[in-house]
């Protein structure tokens, strides 16, 4: 991701200072609430859609590089153990040519977020020439909505 900058921020995390991500992509997901009914009164629309909502957002840093940036295993395992705190939450920031990503509801950069799922680190143990470097996907859902 050239020209992108990923950091996490937590006041009990790397002295309040973000932590810079050194990830592939980082993925958006949105997951719209829809109610289908039956229409059995017309063949051409066999079901009226209603809309009721949504879920949290869902932010998926791909690959993220463990001990490159800030990201050491320590941060890591901090990061794992956070709780949701909504009067000191856990800040993603995604800045992508020059602009940020923001929160769902389009109002702040500092998007409120916890780590969110089953989350699985890969440490090899083979040596590589190819100087292999041990990575991990960290799933976040953002909060406070």
């Amino acid at each position: 991701m050239a020209n992108t900058l990923v950091t996490l921020k937590h006041s009990t995390i790397n002295s309040g200072n973000p932590i810079q991500i050194a990830c592939t992509s980082v993925k958006v997901g949105f997951n719209k609430k829809n109610v289908k009914k039956p229409n059995a009164n017309y063949d051409q629309y066999p079901a009226e859609v209603i809309t009721s909502g949504r879920e949290n957002p869902k932010y998926f840093l791909e690959n993220a590089k463990i001990d490159v940036k800030d990201l050491s295993y320590d941060n890591f395992l901090k990061l794992i153990n956070l709780e949701n705190d909504e009067s000191d939450p856990l800040v993603l920031n995604v800045m992508y040519n020059g602009k940020y990503l923001v929160d769902s509801l389009s109002s702040t950069k500092d998007i409120p977020v916890i780590v969110d799922g089953s989350i699985n680190a890969v440490f090899s143990t083979m040596t590589s020439k190819d100087a292999y470097m041990p990575s991990v996907t960290i799933p976040l859902v953002e909060v406070g909505l």
